[in-house]
C-alpha cells in the first residue's frame, strides 16, 4: 500500500472540492444577483436548479456527451447495459455493436 499516492490523492481531492465550491457558489450569487432572487427561498433554488440542469443539457448536446459519462457510470456498466462499445474516430463517439451478450 503506498501512503504517499493515497495522501496525495485526498489533498487533491479536498482542494478540487474546495475550488469547485467556491466557483459554484459564484456562479449562484452571479444568478440571484441577475434575477433579484432571494437566497432564502425555496423557489429561488428552484430556479437556480434549472438554469443549471437547462446549461448540463446544453453542454450535454453541444459537446455530444452522454448524460452516463458525467454521473458516473462507466464504459464498462454502459456495454452491460447496451451491448455496445464506444470508441473514438476523427473526434465523433462512434458506437459499435460488435459485442455480444
Amino acid at each position: 500500500m503506498n501512503i504517499k499516492f493515497t495522501v496525495q490523492v485526498i489533498v487533491l481531492a479536498i482542494i478540487a472540492y474546495w475550488v469547485i465550491t467556491a466557483f459554484d457558489e459564484a456562479l449562484d450569487l452571479v444568478v440571484f444577483q441577475w434575477f433579484g432572487l432571494d437566497k432564502n427561498k425555496i423557489s429561488s433554488w428552484a430556479i437556480v436548479g434549472t438554469i443549471g440542469i437547462v446549461i448540463l443539457l446544453a453542454l450535454l448536446y453541444a459537446f455530444n456527451i452522454e448524460a452516463h459519462d458525467v454521473i458516473g457510470i462507466g464504459e464498462a456498466v454502459d456495454v452491460q447495459l447496451t451491448g455496445q462499445t464506444e470508441s473514438v474516430r476523427r473526434g465523433r463517439i462512434v458506437h459499435d455493436t460488435r459485442y455480444s451478450r
